[in-house]
């Protein structure tokens, strides 16, 4: 048995995100449709329609070099939206996640080339204790085969492993 145990540090735009409360919790889901018969009135098969991956953390080094650009990536300006109608693949960036050395940590590292900020509201307390800020980013699909941003047949990458 082997256990698997350690910290990692963690890159947005090349910029560090500082230290983190518990860790990175990467969930994935994939979207299934049900084939269902009449016959059997149960599930049968599937059809694959693709995944989505989430990453969820809790900030707790706001004033870190890469965490304005990840909170906040609408505009340079901290409250300034910019053009609205836009992508939010436009504006993502890449989150490195590296573990720290003399860990026995795997894998090495998990890039997300294209993440981003997403639904989930983002909070931030203003008050005599630790800031604390939960963040929940998206890894959004690119196609590592095509300089273009339009999906192909050929699927989609989500994150890589080293």
């Amino acid at each position: 048995m082997t256990y698997i145990a350690g910290a990692y540090t963690a890159l947005y735009k090349t910029l560090a995100l500082g230290n983190v409360e518990q860790g990175f919790e990467i969930e994935w889901q994939a979207t299934i449709e049900d084939i269902i018969s009449d016959v059997f009135r149960g599930i049968n098969d599937g059809v694959f329609q693709g995944v989505g991956v989430l990453i969820r953390t809790v900030l707790i080094e706001p004033n870190a070099a890469g965490v304005q650009s990840l909170l906040w990536p609408y505009n340079a300006t901290l409250g300034v939206t910019g053009v609205t109608g836009r992508l939010m693949s436009s504006m993502a960036g890449p989150l490195v996640l590296t573990k720290c050395a003399g860990s026995v940590a795997q894998p090495t590292s998990l890039t997300f080339p294209k993440a981003i900020i997403w639904r989930d509201k983002v909070s931030s307390r203003y008050a005599n204790q630790q800031r604390k800020i939960p963040v929940v980013i998206a890894a959004l699909p690119y196609d590592a085969s095509s300089a273009s941003s339009v999906l192909g047949c050929n699927g989609a990458t989500l994150f890589t492993v080293t």
